[in-house]
């Protein structure tokens, strides 16, 4: 796609941790895991789960209870 930019911080993957529905990606701003400034930090926004069957990707709600939010029965319906 021509013309097409992204403008915002570049991100990196900073924790997998495996889920029974796949896998939970963590990430934040490169510059703030250099720095360790705050105000280079990437906030509000959620981990992603990657799922197990069918490596789909979907996003979570930064304050999602993981292991037994409301948010699995409704993923799994």
């Amino acid at each position: 796609m021509t013309g097409w930019a992204v403008h915002g911080p570049e991100m990196v993957i900073t924790k997998v941790s495996p889920h029974r529905l796949g896998w939970v990606v963590f990430s934040q701003s490169e510059r703030y895991l250099r720095t360790g400034e705050i105000t280079d930090a990437v906030v509000g926004h959620g981990p992603f789960l990657v799922d197990a069957v069918d490596g789909s990707l979907h996003g979570l709600h930064a304050t999602a209870d993981l292991e037994q939010g409301e948010w699995i029965e409704q993923y799994l319906e």
